[in-house]
C-alpha cells in the first residue's frame, strides 16, 4: 500500500511540472501591433516616449529597449527633428 501511495504522489509530482512546463498557461499572447512615427521635438526623451507608448505590463526600460532595437539604435540619445518608429502593441 505504501508503494502504491508514493507511487502516485510521485506521478502526481511529475504530471504537475510537465503541465506547468509545457501545458501550462503561456504569459505570452498575441497583440495588434501598430506603428506610430514620432518626430522628436525639443525636450523629448526616449524614455519619455516610452513612458507614454509602452505596454500594459511592460516597464518603460523594456520598451525602450525594444524601440531601440526596432529603430537599430545603440544608445537611447535622440535628436531634434529625428523620427523614430514605435511599435505599439495593444
Amino acid at each position: 500500500m505504501r508503494k502504491l501511495v508514493c507511487f502516485l504522489i510521485t506521478l502526481i509530482i511529475v504530471l504537475t511540472g510537465v503541465t506547468l512546463t509545457f501545458g501550462g498557461t503561456s504569459e505570452t499572447t498575441e497583440r495588434d501591433v501598430t506603428y506610430e512615427t514620432v518626430e522628436i521635438v525639443q525636450g523629448d526623451t526616449l524614455w519619455e516616449i516610452c513612458e507614454e507608448y509602452r505596454c500594459d505590463g511592460e516597464s518603460t526600460q523594456e520598451c525602450v529597449e525594444r524601440v531601440m532595437e526596432f529603430n537599430n539604435m545603440h544608445s537611447d540619445a535622440i535628436r531634434f527633428g529625428q523620427k523614430i518608429i514605435v511599435p505599439v502593441m495593444y
